[in-house]
């Protein structure tokens, strides 16, 4: 469990884009809370407007309760320290991230989202870690790992408060790295804001979620903010050539789509790849590649789709799967 940490309210909200402080900014804050049930004396309490309830109407219960300040985005009849801001989401996802020291910057953090395959994702990607020496903590929808202790879920993606907490006890317990599934719920509610990934991956887009999300576009848009900045204060920490690989499924349409917008943004740290399609086993040989980064791109003659890797002659079997992982110039056996 992360030690209670006390700051002013000013450190917290230092770099925020268009928020005012409406009172004392000196005021010190020692928790952070954006339900009612967790406020303690000297919480930040986030006035978070819900699906339901919204938070800005249990500020008072919140005051009552201890809370030193609140962020809200309309000022409330209440007597303690108020920080309006345009969107209270944001601003906890940022203000989390600040009060917990930033500890993404400390790990090496993998996000995946997509439709279907994150868990089976994250859970081969927290085992390539762990071999690599990287010890990994892994945020999922079956079970969080944290220090090697395994802990039941509440949300595919926690709320960023939580969610800040979490990365915080990584780095608290040694864990060097970290696993994550980012649900496209948690990027619409921006919970992943100020998160530093060094690696986002992208499965695959399927029709679900549509009672959430209201159409297939929206839903995309939502998965897209994992990779692609809108180029604001409030962006996620990785976005430019550099800073983070991008890793795309281009055997999806959406996949497709979301590669083109990702090629100029990441450059050579773009990787895509894709399962061939069914045909005769045959190893592409050098004219029927061609390539396209430095990292190369596939292209058997049996599909026009370039990726930088593609698998083929897949057999599943009750211990494993094992195919072909065709990459420039090497054919590698592979079973998982």
């Amino acid at each position: 469990m992360v030690e209670s940490l006390t700051m002013e309210l000013a450190a917290l909200v230092a770099g925020l884009c268009e928020a005012a402080v409406v009172g004392d900014p000196a005021t010190e804050v020692s928790g952070l809370a954006y339900h009612t049930g967790a406020v303690r004396p000297g919480s930040l309490f986030f006035c978070v407007p819900g699906l339901k309830a919204d938070g800005h109407d249990f500020a008072s219960q919140a005051v009552t309760a201890g809370a030193s300040a609140l962020v809200c985005e309309r000022r409330l009849p209440a007597e303690v320290t108020q920080v309006i801001v345009p969107s209270v989401r944001r601003a906890m996802a940022l203000m989390a991230a600040r009060y917990y020291g930033d500890p993404s910057g400390a790990l090496r953090v993998a996000g995946v989202t997509g439709t279907n395959g994150k868990t089976t994702t994250a859970h081969l990607l927290a085992s390539i870690f762990t071999a690599a020496g990287l010890r990994p903590a892994l945020l999922g929808t079956v079970v969080n790992r944290i220090g090697g202790r395994e802990e039941p879920v509440q949300l595919t993606t926690a709320e960023s408060c939580d969610l800040q907490a979490m990365l915080r006890a990584m780095v608290e317990s040694g864990d060097l790295s970290c696993a994550m599934e980012v649900s496209s719920h948690a990027l619409v509610l921006e919970r992943t804001v100020g998160i530093h990934f060094a690696a986002v991956v992208f499965t695959n887009l399927t029709r679900d979620h549509l009672d959430f999300h209201g159409d297939i576009e929206s839903y995309f848009a939502a998965k897209r903010r994992l990779f692609v900045s809108e180029g604001t204060c409030h962006e996620h920490a990785v976005q430019r050539q550099g800073e983070a690989v991008a890793v795309v499924n281009v055997g999806d349409t959406y996949g497709r789509r979301l590669a083109a917008e990702c090629r100029p943004l990441y450059g050579d740290d773009l990787w895509t790849y894709r399962i061939a399609e069914e045909g005769p086993a045959q190893r592409p040989v050098a004219s029927e590649t061609r390539a396209a980064n430095s990292h190369g791109v596939v292209d058997p003659v049996e599909d026009d789709t370039p990726a930088t890797a593609v698998a083929r002659d897949i057999a599943l079997a009750v211990d494993g799967t094992q195919f072909t992982l065709v990459v420039p110039s090497l054919n590698l056996e592979s079973r998982v």
